[in-house]
Formats: structure tokens, C-alpha cells, sequence
């Protein structure tokens, strides 16, 4: 980062602000001439919404950042779209949900529907509203996604 009237790199971080959907604005101080300026930052993509399906199973609607793992979706979903994913796969059995660390934990290490050991939860930001989301089986199952689909409660 440079500061835009003398090309310095040195700089103080003058203020740091966050408004109410906790969108970060910075402004700093130019060591050199003092010039006060709001840098530029890059940051991952926003999400967004689409419908994700694995295998015979879905629409499940999910939070995306469009990146891919081998050029499958890499999905977030909100918690009672996990129990729905975990119901229809796998009848729930060998899973349980632990609220202390927020987690989907898989109790049976030998099971066939263990395909990953655990997901936390985690917000993210999407149409200005902190979303409570987790990622289930993102980097190791094969979500196919409909890139232009907004599932209907939009």
C-alpha cells in the first residue's frame, strides 16, 4: 500500500471504524506528509446464495464464495440445512451435534458415513445479515451447484 500524494510506504493506522453490518473502514496517516487516506483492500469475494446438490440429493440452499475444489462447490449451510443434508444421507445415525463447540461431530470413526471427522460453525456476511453457517463436506465431497439459482425465500 501506498499513499496516494507522496508514494511512501510508511504509515500509522489514524482510525478503524465498523459500521452496523461490521464492514470494516480504515484510514491512515501518511508518516512522511501526513496525508490522511482510506486504503484500498482486497478481500475474499462475498457470498452468495445457491441451491447445492450431491449426488440424487438437493436442492440444498447454500452460501458460496464461488471457489471450487477439484471443480466441485465448496458450500456453507445454515444449521437446519445440515440436519436436513445428514437426515437424507444418512438417516442421522452416527452424528451428533455439540453445542458447547458448536460442532457436527461424527461418534462412530468407522463408519462408511464418516467422510469427514467434524465442522464448526461460523458467521459470515451475506446481504448485509451475519448468517451462522457450516461447511459440510467441503474439500472432500462432490457438491454440484447451479451457479444462478436463488432458492425461492430470497
Amino acid at each position: 500500500m501506498y499513499c496516494p500524494n507522496c508514494k511512501t510506504q510508511e504509515f500509522t493506522f489514524y482510525d478503524i471504524e465498523f459500521d452496523d453490518n461490521d464492514c470494516i473502514s480504515i484510514e491512515v496517516e501518511c508518516n512522511d506528509c501526513g496525508h490522511i487516506f482510506n486504503p484500498t483492500f482486497y478481500h475474499d469475494p462475498p457470498f452468495d446464495k445457491i441451491d447445492f446438490y450431491i449426488g440424487d440429493f438437493g436442492p440444498y440452499p447454500g452460501y458460496t464464495q464461488h471457489k471450487t475444489w477439484n471443480g466441485w462447490g465448496t458450500p456453507h449451510f445454515e444449521f437446519k440445512t445440515i440436519i436436513q443434508i445428514l437426515t437424507d444421507m444418512f438417516e442421522f445415525e452416527d452424528w451428533d451435534y455439540n453445542p458447547k463447540t458448536d460442532e457436527f461431530e461424527c461418534n462412530d470413526l468407522d463408519s462408511e458415513h464418516c467422510l469427514f471427522l467434524s465442522t464448526h460453525g461460523k458467521e459470515i456476511i451475506y446481504n448485509k445479515k451475519r448468517i451462522h453457517v457450516y461447511s459440510l463436506g467441503s474439500n472432500e465431497w462432490t457438491w454440484a451447484f447451479v451457479p444462478d439459482t436463488i432458492p425461492e425465500d430470497e
